[in-house]
């Protein structure tokens, strides 16, 4: 139990910082315009 609660909590984080840098690298781009 403990190493499947471990998997989801680092898949979570795992998202969380890919939608940050897919949101900062997009404000990059509208700050290029």
């Amino acid at each position: 139990m403990l190493i499947f609660v471990a998997n989801t909590i680092r898949a979570r984080i795992a998202e969380f910082e890919f939608r940050n840098v897919h949101m900062s690298s997009n404000d990059n781009r509208y700050l290029k315009r």
